[in-house]
């Protein structure tokens, strides 16, 4: 079963379908990228995550998964505002979701890249942050739909692009990048 936020499902409009396609793609990809596999292993990993000393070891494994939902969910929305928006608003909430920035978010994305505090936070956690998540759909686009990508770039700042593009060296998906991208000077 699957539920949804009543706030977030009663204000969809049918032009914002494609927001709740991510949700529900994003759940059921990374549901069925950890069972898919090794649903026998899954099962034991399930039961070892309560372990304490093992957590550490495992987490990985919970946040790839959780980066396959969001990028199959991206590839069901079909466009990458919708998992972006979706993401935006899981960070800050309804009411707030339309306030926040790429290139804000972005900006958080290179100062958890390199504080320590932050990747030791992420080291413990089964689930990736916000703004990981975001950032690796962003990347994700960039190899899978390159045009998608371009305008997302475009309707970025200067500044906010050579963030980005920071960031997206970084990435898992670096070398499966456009290697020519639009960088407005």
């Amino acid at each position: 079963m699957i539920l949804l936020d009543g706030s977030f499902a009663a204000g969809l409009h049918e032009e914002q379908y494609a927001r709740l396609h991510f949700i529900i793609a994003s759940y059921v990809g990374a549901l069925k990228s950890r069972h898919a596999r090794f649903a026998h292993i899954s099962i034991l990993l399930d039961y070892l995550k309560d372990l304490r000393f093992v957590s550490p070891f495992l987490n990985p494994y919970y946040r790839a998964t959780t980066y396959t939902g969001d990028q199959i969910g991206y590839l069901c929305a079909g466009r990458l505002e919708a998992p972006l928006s979706v993401l935006a608003r899981l960070m800050v909430g309804n009411e707030m979701s339309a306030q926040v920035s790429a290139s804000g978010i972005l900006r958080q994305g290179v100062l958890v890249e390199h504080r320590w505090m932050a990747r030791y936070s992420q080291l413990l956690s089964e689930t990736p942050h916000l703004v990981n998540r975001y950032i690796n759909v962003i990347a994700f686009a960039s190899w899978a739909n390159p045009q998608d990508y371009e305008r997302f770039l475009i309707s970025l700042d200067h500044d906010s692009q050579q963030r980005l593009q920071m960031l997206l060296h970084a990435s898992p998906h670096a070398d499966r990048a456009p290697r020519t991208t639009t960088v407005r000077g």
